[in-house]
């Protein structure tokens, strides 16, 4: 039986899931550009403006629970926030407040399964896409979005990064 811990890039995961550290790795060797920053929810409420891309954990105090993503693409007048919940939930009132005067779109679409702690890593998967200029609903439809095709999710994300040479070393 191997008894490695599970990791990314090297960076222990087993504990508390994917942490913000292995997250920023993930990123870089990617390649992904203009990341304003991987942050706990209280710290994204005290940013300034995000320029562009922000991976926000919802969890309170420190402790990390869920990874969601704000992206942002200029538009005429107002800009464009996608906001991207894995498990398909809506922005935070709290946040929505950030973005009176921009147009939000919401995902709204379960793509992951409640038991997965990949959720950061959906996160960048979706950073990727639209970077190379793919709409919101067309990634979306990348996975499955019946209860039952949930798991096999997971395993479509990990031959993703598997492609970009992330090591992703599961339990």
């Amino acid at each position: 039986m191997d008894k490695r811990k599970p990791t990314i890039l090297g960076v222990d995961v087993s504990s508390r899931g994917i942490t913000d550290l292995a997250l920023k790795k993930v990123a870089k060797h990617i390649g992904i550009k203009n990341l304003d920053g991987i942050v706990m929810k209280e710290e994204f409420m005290v940013l300034p403006y995000p320029k562009k891309k922000v991976i926000v954990n919802l969890g309170d105090n420190g402790i990390g629970t869920h990874w969601v993503l704000i992206y942002r693409k200029p538009g005429v007048g107002s800009d464009y926030i996608y906001y991207f919940d894995s498990y398909g939930l809506g922005m935070p009132d709290a946040f929505r407040s950030r973005f009176d005067d921009d147009y939000v779109i919401e995902s709204m679409s379960t793509i992951q399964s409640y038991d997965s702690l990949l959720c950061g890593l959906y996160c960048i998967y979706f950073i990727k896409e639209m970077d190379k200029g793919r709409k919101m609903r067309e990634i979306l439809l990348d996975f499955g979005n019946r209860k039952e095709e949930l798991q096999s999710n997971d395993s479509l994300l990990i031959k993703y990064f598997d492609e970009y040479n992330v090591s992703l070393n599961p339990e």
